[in-house]
């Protein structure tokens, strides 16, 4: 490999992988910070309000 400086390319190498590593950490740490956000709670049965009076539902 006549004419190609290899201490010159074995910097700018190591400079491109500590760009590489810094970006990739940096991005790791704002993803983890981020919370998702909570589901609502949905009740399995829905709750019936009359208007009669009666809560158990034999309206008498």
């Amino acid at each position: 490999m006549e004419g190609v400086n290899l201490d010159l390319v074995g910097i700018i190498l190591m400079i491109v992988g500590l760009i590489g590593v810094t970006t990739f950490s940096s991005i790791a740490r704002r993803r983890r910070v981020v919370v998702p956000p909570s589901t609502p709670v949905i009740d399995e049965e829905p709750h019936r309000h009359r208007r009669d009076g009666y809560s158990d539902g034999y309206g008498a």
